[in-house]
């Protein structure tokens, strides 16, 4: 099964944690956010790179509804580290 660009919908509805008035402000200016994001991928990439411990603990934060154990958690960011950010931001 694959399952490609999905979500449960309402994306807009996401606090992603953050109070009210930033994640309002992080939904306003998302497309911006993403047409930078693709604008500035090679350097994106490379900063990638260097991240894994953030970008370890940015998995477990907010790709879980639960606590999971460790290798759950960066199987998913190593499939999160592997996916190109132009295909992230067009997503997004």
């Amino acid at each position: 099964m694959a399952l490609l660009a999905t979500s449960a919908g309402h994306l807009s509805d996401l606090t992603l944690r953050l109070p009210a008035p930033a994640a309002h402000f992080v939904q306003g200016h998302t497309e911006t956010v993403a047409s930078a994001m693709a604008a500035r991928s090679a350097d994106l990439e490379r900063g990638r790179a260097r991240t894994t411990d953030l970008n370890f603990l940015l998995t477990k934060r907010y790709s879980f509804g639960s606590d999971v154990s460790r290798s759950h958690t960066q199987f998913v960011a190593d499939l999160i580290n592997s996916t190109p950010i132009e295909v992230v931001a067009e997503y997004r």
